[in-house]
């Protein structure tokens, strides 16, 4: 592996680019000069396709790019969704990384949210509190 000085032309971002419709191939993106990676951004829920595009640039992205018969498509830096414990409740990790004691989300108290959850779903009363 070749260590090479970041530069404005050699740093690599990670891009969002939006509007781009969802029948259109990668392709068109694939071929741009400074496009290392592209992948089409899918929902949680059901791995449905979106109308944006998740790319590493390399270099400075433009803000927007223009393809034939197309209108521009905007092109944001990504930033991913901020990572969240359900462990201890906190942000900033996971809970395969929790060191942390354990806390229930629904009422606070220092057991796994799964017990107040079969209590919820008994319909037995779970008074709710802030747990963090």
């Amino acid at each position: 592996m070749k260590l090479m000085k970041v530069t404005k032309n050699t740093k690599q971002m990670k891009v969002r680019i939006r509007n781009y419709p969802s029948f259109m191939t990668l392709k068109y993106i694939k071929d741009l000069s400074n496009v290392l990676w592209v992948e089409r951004e899918t929902r949680r829920d059901n791995r449905e396709s979106m109308n944006h595009v998740l790319a590493l640039w390399q270099g400075e992205p433009p803000a927007t790019l223009s393809f034939p018969g197309m209108r521009p498509c905007k092109v944001e830096r990504y930033v991913g969704k901020p990572t969240f414990c359900g462990n201890c409740q906190k942000w900033g990790h996971r809970v395969w990384q929790c060191d942390g004691k354990t806390k229930c989300g629904f009422c606070a108290g220092n057991h796994d949210s799964k017990l107040c959850w079969k209590k919820i779903d008994n319909g037995d009363e779970v008074t709710l509190r802030c747990s963090i």
